[in-house]
């Protein structure tokens, strides 16, 4: 069961939750649906840092984020010591984390 209240993501769990209030009925699960939209709620919350800081890394160097373009730098710092492509890998956790995983 708590699976399933993960699977609706965060917002579906948060109305869940606000219709068994307003009806009066507590579930037992209700620690377990709280704790998978915390974890939710964080990922997304990490998914839109890691994009934003690899955004503002890119304008800061003043290259361009459009794809086709000519860069006129390559960028090896901040989260680009990672990973190539920082900006997928936060919009990824970031959808994840608004769906539910």
């Amino acid at each position: 069961m708590e699976s399933a209240d993960c699977r609706t993501g965060l917002l579906g769990g948060l109305e869940k939750r606000i219709g068994h209030e307003a009806a009066g009925q507590h579930r037992e699960s209700d620690s377990a649906s709280d704790a998978c939209a915390c974890s939710v709620g964080m990922l997304f919350a990490i998914g839109a840092v890691i994009a934003s800081w690899s955004l503002l890394i890119l304008h800061r160097a003043r290259t361009t984020t459009v794809p086709g373009r000519a860069s006129t730098k390559l960028v090896t710092w901040g989260p680009y010591r990672f990973t190539r492509n920082p900006m997928y890998v936060g919009l990824v956790c970031a959808y994840l984390g608004g769906r539910g995983f």
